[in-house]
């Protein structure tokens, strides 16, 4: 995918036999430019979307810390549990990644973290004494699955960049 210049090479573009006489192989190269794009965007978005996993919540701490009667020592877990299992993780994951293959960790991965969120988000909308117990499984589940996530992203990114 990358070229000789070391910059990213959509494929579908130019190169021989690219197009055919009734035009075929010129929209095969369009959907494929779609797709790469598309690929693209994706592996922006995985980061992005693991750093808001905790910074989004940072700004309500104080609410969440009022509402649900907790201690600062607990408010503080709420982050804590996100953020040691990821930590731990991320090398494993990497070593998983460079072994089954990026995509094969990768996907899992974002389920978990997604099963994650919505376990958290139960906590938060169903039940008001259980709550906190709840939340932190959610927060470690999507822990879990944040350590497979951005940096295997990366990876992929680097993938397609060839230097």
């Amino acid at each position: 995918m990358a070229s000789k210049t070391g910059r990213l090479q959509q494929p579908g573009r130019g190169g021989a036999g690219a197009r055919s006489r009734s035009g075929q192989g010129a929209r095969q190269g369009q959907r494929s430019t779609f797709r790469f794009d598309a690929a693209i965007g994706a592996l922006l978005l995985v980061p992005f979307v693991m750093v808001l996993g905790n910074s989004i919540l940072i700004p309500v701490l104080p609410a969440m810390r009022q509402a649900m009667n907790l201690s600062p020592a607990q408010t503080g877990l709420i982050i804590t549990a996100f953020s040691v299992p990821a930590g731990v993780l991320i090398p494993f994951a990497g070593f998983l990644a460079d072994r089954y293959g990026r995509k094969a960790v990768m996907v899992p991965s974002l389920v978990t973290y997604g099963v994650g969120g919505a376990i958290a988000i139960a906590a938060a909308v169903f039940l008001e004494e259980r709550a906190y117990g709840l939340l932190m499984v959610g927060r470690v589940v999507q822990g879990l699955g944040a350590a497979g996530t951005a940096n295997i992203a990366m990876a992929l990114a680097g993938d397609l960049y060839a230097g």
